[in-house]
């Protein structure tokens, strides 16, 4: 029983060779060895029976030969012989030795007792077809041998009936030959599968060579978990599979690029709503607040705030939620259908947008002119043009300029010196300030369709035909064919202070028509 401390026995899978290369090698190392065996196997044998037969022929020409002789009654005193070793002898059925080769003694005969007696009653079934017969059997004079003999009528000085004529060869110089040749292919055969083993271990080599390379470098894509490619080979069934492989990857490498994206603008448009619903929250906070305060105060004192003037200062506060909400369908509608594409006169859209704000304005005056194009939405591009102008005049101390021509709008306002905006406090849409001080200063922002919203909501949607190059001074300039809005940059600053305390500020752009 094993302890519990004893590590596992390997089974015998895990004994067996593990590299591919080495298992072929070793399953055709042994069927070369098999087929190697069985072929020296089979070359021995038909050495032998060659060697045999060849005996064989000899021995039924020597025995015809002979029997030819006794029949004719030309029978030698030395019966003849050709072969080494070859003895022929004419034997009675008793066992004497009626005739002899010159090679062997008429005393001794070739043949035990047995054996003759044997090839007697072997001889005598076939007597009348007159075919001699064969046998292996001990010679008195050379050992093992192959013998034929054959059954004839004794000659007439012979007191018999029948004699046997019995040719002998040796078998030693077979047998000889035969080990000779299976000692020989007993020691060429695993010198051969050792031979062949090498030679296959180096072609399989060479062939899995583009596999272990392809491993490799998929080692290498896996060990830097980004995109990658292996390599393809030139030609065959490994450069198919390195094709698919790649292809798969690239497949692999657009689905992680995708699902990367996606979280970008995941993240993207998470930021954009929490950055909205802080807008909508600041927008909305203002006339909130305003309201209350005049119910407030018309309750705690009815007779100091007459009606005409609460309902004034309330319609005022409802008009100016009614603007944020709006601004703020206006934004939804941007993410979710493309905006109306139509050719704009600025000059137009500028008066419209500057209609309000100078009905509200009291004293401050507020110009268009020139005239000038772009392809846009008309009523996103106006509702932000009267945002931008609304908050130039909460800094406008008498007048503002707004001029429209081909590729240019700018505006002057007289305002007192304040400092430069940074990046931030133009990206909210107010000029001059940040979001903040601007809120308090007039109560409100610049609206939640700022330049800065707009470029947002349009992350994914480009309703406008053309590009625009634009160079802006320290306030934020609009172009509606451009995507609505260009941050100022330290490199495009272009104004202008004016005299006392005029402030010029224009936003140049350079149209480039995109091909439609």
């Amino acid at each position: 029983m094993a302890t519990a401390g004893a590590e596992p026995r390997p089974s015998a899978r895990g004994r067996l060779p593990r590299t591919l290369r080495l298992r072929l090698t070793l399953v055709t190392a042994g069927v070369l060895a098999l087929a190697l065996t069985a072929g020296a196997v089979l070359l021995v044998q038909l050495l032998q029976q060659g060697r045999i037969q060849a005996l064989d022929d000899a021995a039924t020409a020597r025995v015809t030969t002979v029997a030819d002789l006794v029949t004719t009654d030309r029978l030698p005193d030395a019966l003849g012989v050709a072969q080494p070793g070859e003895v022929v002898q004419l034997l009675a059925v008793d066992g004497r030795v009626v005739a002899s080769s010159s090679n062997a003694s008429l005393t001794l005969p070739v043949v035990s007792g047995e054996v003759l007696a044997d090839l007697v009653a072997r001889a005598g079934k076939v007597a009348p077809a007159g075919d001699p017969v064969l046998a292996t059997a001990p010679s008195a004079y050379a050992g093992q041998a192959r013998m034929a003999a054959l059954l004839v009528a004794a000659p007439g000085d012979v007191a018999a009936e029948d004699v046997l004529v019995v040719a002998a060869l040796p078998l030693g110089d077979v047998t000889a030959t035969v080990r000779a040749l299976g000692l020989s292919l007993a020691a060429a055969v695993p010198l051969l599968v050792l031979g062949l083993g090498a030679l296959v271990w180096l072609v399989l080599g060479r062939t899995l060579r583009p596999v272990e390379e392809l491993r490799v470098a998929a080692d290498a894509v896996v060990a830097a978990g980004g995109p990658g490619s292996l390599p393809v080979p030139p030609s065959g069934e490994l450069a198919a599979l390195a094709t698919t492989l790649n292809q798969m990857l690239d497949r692999l490498d657009d689905a992680v690029a995708s699902e990367r994206a996606a979280a970008d603008t995941a993240r993207a448009a998470a930021a954009r709503q929490r950055s909205f619903v802080a807008d909508a929250a600041h927008e909305l906070r203002s006339p909130l607040a305003s309201l209350g305060t005049a119910l407030d105060v018309a309750t705690a004192h009815p007779d100091a705030y007459p009606r005409d003037e609460l309902v004034a200062d309330l319609s005022a506060d409802v008009a100016r939620m009614q603007t944020l909400v709006e601004d703020l369908l206006l934004l939804a509608r941007l993410g979710t259908r493309p905006l109306a594409r139509e050719e704009l006169d600025l000059a137009e859209v500028a008066a419209r947008a500057a209609g309000p704000a100078s009905a509200a304005s009291g004293d401050t005056i507020i110009a268009v002119a020139g005239h000038g194009t772009a392809t846009g939405d008309a009523g996103a591009t106006e509702r932000i043009l009267r945002n931008l102008v609304e908050n130039a005049v909460r800094h406008a101390r008498a007048e503002i300029a707004v001029g429209v021509s081909p590729g240019r709008w700018s505006s002057t306002t007289t305002a007192p010196a304040s400092p430069r905006p940074s990046a931030s406090g133009c990206s909210s849409g107010s000029c001059g300030s940040t979001r903040p001080a601007s809120a308090t200063a007039a109560g409100r922002g610049s609206g939640l369709l700022s330049p800065g919203s707009w470029r947002a909501s349009r992350a994914a949607t480009s309703p406008w035909r053309s590009r625009r190059r634009a160079v802006c001074g320290p306030c934020c300039g609009f172009r509606p064919d451009a995507g609505g809005y260009q941050e100022p940059s330290a490199t495009s600053r272009r104004c202008t202070p004016g005299q006392g305390s005029v402030r010029s500020r224009e936003c140049v752009s350079t149209s480039k028509r995109s091909p439609s």
